[in-house]
């Protein structure tokens, strides 16, 4: 096993003949080898940020552009990303909408400012500033200010929301950009991030080995909902919880997610947890306005992505194996839901 492959950067496709690159400034030790690209062109450096946050517009003062440099890089779990983004010069980014994704970002020198909207915000290396799914943003970077960036895709991101709410989030997760990262409770932020560097940058670590990488993945987005305020803040902090609801949507689910490789069906979830039909079809509805189906086949989806995002296809791995190994026997609504849920085939993902 090995961390995900940064499937959102064609890498091959970045590479262009560039100047003798300058040394890199800072590159955070668990990402020093992760290096994804390093591109001269700012045409060039349009696709990398395209790809890694959103179709944008680079704008570069034309007396630097002889000194114009961009680096990435990137180590991936599977839906949280640790990224170092460093550009020679002064630059500014116009964004028309922030991709699916939120991203954190924390200036390890200097200073970036953002405008969101209309509202300008500011970051530093004591101030991050956090983006949401959807915003118009112009990023605009002073001299000598790398970007350390945190990116976690929306799925995983609801997800995990729903989990802590015990239901589906009700509207949009909206982050507020400004995060105040000298105060005392984001010392957590700066532990969670910490140990997730620390499992990237050691060759030998579990996360290397493909083990307990949800784990890492919830304790990152996990903190962050707990300590940066979103539009979920006031129901995460104290919202009712129906407790008898809870522990039979708890069951469950812990009974799915320990029996997904096998055939599975409402009948089946009952009698494992010793509840009712019922009570378990009103538990699903009621929390996260789904069915138990429904979430036996989005369970399994993710188990498929996750393993063929780590995969390459040179060891021989095969999206049959994996879809039938996770229980998906008829292979054509298998791809088709697939590509529902993730924009893309499961053999794109594969080949990434």
């Amino acid at each position: 096993m090995r961390l995900a492959k940064v499937g959102f950067i064609n890498a091959a496709g970045t590479r262009q003949p560039v100047r003798k690159r300058i040394s890199p400034r800072g590159v955070p030790t668990a990402l020093q080898g992760h290096h994804i690209t390093t591109v001269s062109h700012p045409a060039a450096a349009e696709s990398v940020m395209g790809k890694f946050l959103a179709p944008a517009r680079i704008h570069i003062d034309p007396h630097h552009l002889e000194r114009f440099e961009l680096s990435l890089y990137a180590a991936r779990l599977r839906d949280v990303t640790l990224a170092y983004l460093d550009v020679t010069c002064p630059y500014t980014t116009d964004i028309e909408s922030t991709g699916d994704m939120f991203t954190v970002h924390l200036p390890t020198g200097g200073a970036v400012n953002f405008r969101i909207g209309a509202m300008p915000y500011s970051a530093n290396p004591t101030l991050a500033t956090v983006l949401s799914p959807g915003q118009r943003v112009t990023i605009a970077s002073e001299p000598d200010s790398p970007q350390f960036i945190v990116r976690i895709e929306r799925r995983a991101m609801e997800r995990q929301l729903a989990r802590l709410l015990g239901h589906s989030p009700r509207g949009k997760l909206t982050f507020e950009p400004h995060m105040e990262l000298s105060l005392a409770h984001f010392s957590r932020w700066h532990s969670a991030i910490s140990m997730v560097s620390g499992e990237i940058a050691q060759p030998d670590s579990l996360a290397q080995q493909g083990v307990g990488l949800g784990s890492l993945e919830e304790l990152v987005i996990s903190t962050l909902l707990h300590l940066q305020v979103s539009t979920a803040s006031t129901e995460l902090r104290g919202a009712p919880v129906d407790a008898s609801r809870r522990h039979t949507l708890g069951q469950a689910i812990a009974y799915i997610e320990g029996h997904l490789q096998e055939p599975l069906t409402v009948g089946k979830i009952a009698e494992g947890t010793g509840m009712s039909v019922r009570t378990i079809q009103h538990a699903f509805r009621k929390d996260l306005d789904t069915t138990p189906m429904n979430y036996v086949r989005e369970q399994r989806l993710e188990r498929v992505r996750a393993e063929l995002a780590d995969a390459i296809p040179s060891d021989g791995i095969r999206v049959t194996d994996i879809a039938l190994h996770w229980g998906f026997t008829h292979l054509g609504n298998f791809s088709r839901q697939y590509k529902q849920s993730y924009q893309e085939l499961p053999s794109d993902t594969l080949r990434r």
